[in-house]
């Protein structure tokens, strides 16, 4: 079937181009999520092509991830760096959906711009890279409706979209909410993109699957925890030790001034008395400086532990 390179867009679409004016030619990017697990997809190639009459689909084209270590429940689900190269034209064709190892399904985006059950959708081109993500600000729709026939949808980061169909708004939807419930993420997740009409090849070429769980960086933010006290309480520990080095000190002063007073009255008793206090507070101070000294190191240690705690969080956040 030939299809005429007509812009096919939903009253919504044509609604907000209206209301909004120009549209950025690049979707802002979502944001990291720290402790982020990061899983790279395999199976990558050629997207079969679809036949008629329009919707048909042809073999689907499976790019898998092998998940470890997740547990359950997931707090963020995304997919980074999809790929289309070469570049898929008519976006209106692809059908795109997240599968998890228990067969639970999300639609990334399926017949893009289409809004009858046998309409084409949108004649853009889809290349990438793009970001699917809850916390992205770009509308996949609009994004595809603000580019002409023959011309990529901006690369960068949206939100899922329902699918495309008779009387479909493109409506944005919510990927973690559709993985919130999943007892056990590990396994074999699936990305499957398939075409549904003939005339328009491509192929899909990276992605990544990203998966984040309510223990992501648990371990490395409890260490910062507990170092942050011990280095408080070494730091109390090394002030108290300074106090005491400190008195010590006044009182080795004030028994060198009471020596001075008994030598000037020349009473061998009192002397001797004072000397002896004078060597017990010498002593004292001794104890208090090397004491303070163990404090002092103690204190380095525990805000030594502190950093490379803070560097292990840092890392597992940025990871």
């Amino acid at each position: 079937m030939t299809r005429a390179p007509i812009r096919l867009l939903s009253a919504t679409v044509v609604l907000g181009l209206a209301v909004t004016g120009a549209l950025a030619l690049v979707a802002p990017p979502s944001q990291a999520v720290p402790g982020a697990h990061k899983f790279a997809g395999t199976g990558f190639g050629a997207i079969p092509d679809g036949s008629s009459p329009c919707p048909t689909p042809g073999a689907p084209r499976n790019v898998t991830f092998n998940v470890t270590g997740m547990t359950a429940p997931l707090t963020d689900v995304r997919i980074t760096g999809l790929q289309f190269d070469p570049a898929h034209p008519f976006l209106g064709d692809l059908s795109v959906s997240l599968i998890a190892p228990n067969g639970a399904t999300h639609v990334v985006f399926a017949r893009t711009g289409a809004t009858t059950a046998t309409g084409f959708g949108d004649n853009s081109n889809v290349s990438g890279p793009y970001t699917f993500a809850d916390d992205a600000a770009g509308n996949w729709w609009t994004a595809a409706a603000a580019v002409d026939l023959n011309t990529n949808v901006a690369p960068g980061s949206y939100r899922t979209s329902q699918s495309g169909g008779a009387g479909a708004t493109g409506a944005v939807s919510s990927m973690n909410a559709a993985f919130a419930a999943l007892a056990n993420p590990n396994g074999t997740w699936t990305l499957r993109v398939t075409d549904g009409c003939a005339g328009d090849t491509g192929a899909v070429t990276a992605a990544t699957l990203e998966l984040t769980d309510a223990t992501a960086c648990a371990t490395q933010q409890a260490a910062v925890s507990s170092a942050a006290t011990a280095a408080a309480s070494a730091d109390q520990a090394a002030a108290a030790a300074g106090d005491a080095v400190a008195k010590a000190t006044k009182k080795v002063t004030k028994a060198k001034q009471r020596l001075k007073k008994a030598v000037r009255s020349g009473a061998q008793g009192k002397i001797a008395k004072a000397k002896a206090k004078l060597k017990k507070a010498k002593k004292a101070a001794k104890a208090a400086k090397a004491a303070k000294a163990v404090a002092d190191q103690g204190a380095a240690t525990a805000h030594q532990q502190l950093a490379a705690a803070q560097a292990a969080l840092a890392a597992c956040q940025q990871a």
